[in-house]
């Protein structure tokens, strides 16, 4: 390596590093807003929070990746002059926030196309139906074997991971700088969302669900 290229390489790095540095604020912000909105009455009201995750990959110099879950909880209201306590919410769902940099580890092999494997953005998935144990990690998006046999577009933006031919979970992806305010995270992240996680079906309601919203779609 000559030293123009030493100096390249290093100058490639320190935008990088500026960039990322620049944007955390911004992005610990967005996290934190989304936390709080998707506790609104309006969203999803009653909620367990779940915990995070702090992907690292294999060298954890950065994180590539950060995330937040939360469980999804179902109240049954009592009957007009009914007393006692109120029924013990019974959990419905998960829901996983993605704030996805770049991928923790490389492919196995060649790399499919998936929009958010070059391109910052805000991942939301969701189990629907399920207990609090079953959430999205990090490393599924990252196009190892298992990730690329299990997931696929279902269209109009929506993904699905499938096993066994059944549709296990779902999620869609925005490009972190289309939520640029409150508004924004509210119209592109939590009221689709929450039309999608309420579906029976959500590949039904998608194209409508999803109109306007800038997912990030395969290219072809």
């Amino acid at each position: 390596m000559t030293i123009e290229e030493m100096i390249d390489r290093g100058q490639a790095l320190h935008r990088s590093a500026e960039n990322l540095r620049r944007s955390a604020a911004d992005l610990d912000a967005l996290l934190q807003t989304l936390w709080e909105q998707l506790q609104d009455e309006t969203f999803f009201g009653d909620v367990a929070e779940l915990g995070d995750e702090d992907g690292g990959g294999d060298a954890e110099w950065v994180a590539p990746a950060y995330a937040y879950n939360a469980g999804i909880l179902s109240r049954t209201a009592r009957a007009p002059g009914q007393k006692g306590r109120s029924t013990k919410p019974k959990p419905v769902g998960t829901l996983t926030m993605v704030t996805r940099l770049c991928s923790s580890k490389e492919a196995d092999g060649e790399a499919p196309e998936w929009p958010w494997l070059n391109q910052a953005c805000l991942i939301i998935g969701w189990h629907p139906h399920s207990n609090h144990e079953d959430l999205w990690a990090i490393e599924d998006f990252d196009p190892t074997d298992e990730s690329q046999a299990c997931i696929s577009h279902a269209g109009d933006g929506l993904w699905v991971w499938s096993e066994e031919e059944d549709d296990y979970a779902y999620f869609y992806a925005l490009p972190i700088f289309a939520l640029t305010d409150e508004d924004a995270l509210k119209n592109f992240a939590l009221r689709p969302l929450k039309a999608l996680f309420n579906a029976d079906d959500p590949k039904s309601i998608a194209k409508e669900t999803l109109r306007g919203v800038p997912v990030l779609s395969p290219s072809s």
